[in-house]
């Protein structure tokens, strides 16, 4: 999985939600970010045998463990020839978005696809080989078709920009405080509640950011979990090619409108799980990083409550932008799991 970067930089705001150092402050006016994106394929076999369309490769960020079953069950038995088969996965800023890579053997040649809805930037869908693909949705989700054989089905433009060039991972096992920790390989799942409230949340057209506005150049990703979910630590570092490009999406990553998008993405009243903002200081950490904690409280079945805590934290470095999110279950990040992210992130702008 691809992991993530950190830098330092002083950064000027105004009040209420966020904090630098001890002080609450609040970032310029910006509109707000989805804190998740989603790629979705419905494959469609228009072959005539359920033999005939097998995936060959199929490589999500982040993985969805659903997803990996039925591409397990289609690898071994085709895609069926009524309907479509679907192959959905979601990704966190910390993932920089969803990306997934799938090949199809097939009468014809292989079928190649990438599929990609960033954090930031153009979406991704397009297909090579005896296929015609169709765009169903192009917002900060990405959706598509995919006909196989090609002609098989109405088509339209692929989405093809150019992507962020992947940097080498920022965090690695060595780096967390204390052992137990592996990395999140079952995505989204392997973060406890706040994965699943991520995971199963929706923050409606507020929250959706469609405009793409200014892609990175390179990008770094890292994401660790322990304990059950009960802990982990994830982080991402953007290059971009100016520096006002870097100060203007970490503004719009934690502006106002952002974190109040991202307490709505955490509260579900289904689950009985409610989120707020909690006071957080990070004076130990060094000046000039802008951070905000969520505390959620979950009202479990039995009558207790449990809580569970989620830490941002933004900074950048002239054309860089970093982001670290850290998750807790009964108490908040501690001071050396905020530092052993930043630590291994601030080494990867050297």
């Amino acid at each position: 999985m691809r992991r993530l970067s950190i830098f330092l930089a002083t950064i000027a705001i105004a009040t209420a939600g966020l904090f630098i150092g001890s002080a609450s402050v609040q970032a310029p006016s910006a509109k707000a970010w989805a804190w998740k994106d989603t790629c979705t394929m419905f494959i469609f076999n228009k072959t005539g045998a359920q033999t005939n369309v097998r995936p060959i490769l199929y490589t999500p960020v982040m993985p969805n463990p659903a997803s990996m079953a039925q591409y397990a069950i289609f690898a071994a038995t085709g895609i069926p020839t009524s309907g479509s088969a679907a192959l959905t996965n979601t990704g966190i800023p910390v993932t920089w978005g969803c990306h997934a890579f799938i090949n199809f053997a097939n009468p014809g040649p292989t079928v190649s696809c990438e599929v990609s809805a960033p954090t930031k930037g153009a979406n991704t869908f397009s297909c090579s080989g005896n296929v015609t693909t169709r765009i169903i949705e192009d917002d900060d989700d990405i959706a598509g078709n995919i006909f196989i054989p090609s002609g098989s089905g109405t088509g339209n433009d692929p989405l093809d920009p150019r992507q962020p060039k992947e940097g080498p991972p920022t965090l690695r096992q060595s780096q967390m405080p204390g052992s137990g920790w592996e990395e999140a390989d079952d995505g989204l799942d392997d973060l406890g509640l706040l994965g699943g409230l991520m995971d199963s949340g929706e923050v409606g057209d507020i929250c959706r950011d469609t405009d793409s506005g200014s892609a990175p150049e390179k990008v770094s990703t890292g994401l660790f979990t322990r304990r059950g979910g009960d802990q982990w630590s994830g982080a991402v570092t953007t290059r971009f090619a100016k520096k006002p490009q870097a100060r203007a999406t970490l503004s719009e990553a934690l502006s106002t409108a952002s974190v109040k998008c991202l307490r709505k993405l955490l509260t579900d009243d289904e689950m009985q799980a409610k989120a707020r903002l909690q006071p957080m200081t990070t004076g130990a950490l060094g000046s000039g990083l802008l951070s905000t904690r969520i505390k959620v409280r979950h009202s479990l079945p039995s009558g207790s409550v449990r809580n569970h805590y989620l830490d941002v934290l933004g900074t950048t470095r002239g054309p860089s932008m970093a982001l670290v999110m850290l998750g807790g279950t009964g108490k908040p990040p501690s001071v050396s799991q905020q530092r052993a992210a930043l630590d291994a992130a601030l080494k990867r702008t050297r």
